[in-house]
């Protein structure tokens, strides 16, 4: 019987730091009596992937046999939802695996553990999905309103300002990009094909520097897509995925 630790660490979250984590479990381990037989990390392992589809996160799923404990500090440094926490935790009791965890106190191998673990994940679930809920809320309010959201700008325009006074203006140079892609498209040519003459022809994205690899700096061939929909659509505030949409439902490509 083998005690494992599993860590998921991001090299900006100082309050999850890889020695934080491990100095909790090794001090469980320690205060059990227990042999801590490794402490697995995975680094900069998005949190939506599922424990035994992480690099190290398999290799713990893998090991592990029956009276084995693993160990970890918080619930979202394994679990990515409600849903896969409770599958997880179903999967290691039927494996008759020990889960411990640290930050909330809880020994999942117990009936009041489980209890306790299964409401406050619950409850985290709800908060996250009330959060994404506002999210979407507010993103709609400034579409409307036509001032800039989320992450991307919108093909053909700017973004003005910071906080509640940005807006978006006009690009003009990415718009003549633009147009020059429709007319090549009108040609009978293909968006590769457009896509490389650009490339050719050194043509680079607003504020960026030509180089030879290319990576964020000349247009995709999906970009090239979206830039002809935008140009054939009147530039509308939208998103690359709307106009690609928007192509395939209808408007000559």
């Amino acid at each position: 019987m083998n005690c494992y630790g599993y860590i998921r660490v991001s090299t900006d979250d100082q309050a999850n730091s890889r020695e934080n984590q491990s100095n909790k479990i090794t001090e469980f381990a320690e205060r059990e009596g227990i042999h801590l037989a490794q402490i697995f990390v995975d680094e900069d392992v998005s949190g939506s992937i599922q424990l035994r589809r992480r690099p190290q996160g398999k290799i713990l799923w893998d090991i592990l046999d029956p009276g084995d404990t693993v160990v970890f500090c918080k619930p979202d440094r394994v679990f990515r939802s409600v849903l896969d926490s409770a599958d997880t935790v179903h999967i290691w009791l039927q494996r008759q695996v020990r889960c411990v965890i640290l930050d909330l106190g809880i020994d999942l191998a117990t009936p009041a553990g489980r209890l306790v673990f299964n409401q406050m994940t619950a409850f985290a679930e709800f908060e996250r999905e009330m959060i994404a809920q506002r999210t979407r809320e507010i993103a709609a309010y400034l579409k409307k309103q036509g001032r800039p959201y989320g992450a991307a700008r919108p093909f053909g325009w700017q973004k003005i300002g910071r906080g509640r006074d940005a807006r978006f203006e006009p690009l003009e140079s990415e718009r003549e990009i633009a147009f020059r892609v429709l007319d090549l498209k009108e040609q009978g040519k293909s968006y590769r094909d457009i896509a490389w003459i650009l490339a050719k022809d050194r043509t680079v994205k607003p504020g960026k520097k030509w180089t030879d690899t290319g990576k964020g700096v000349w247009y995709s061939v999906s970009e090239v897509h979206a830039l002809c929909q935008a140009a054939r659509l009147g530039f509308p505030v939208a998103p690359r995925a709307a106009l690609l949409a928007a192509g395939k439902q209808g408007t000559p490509t």
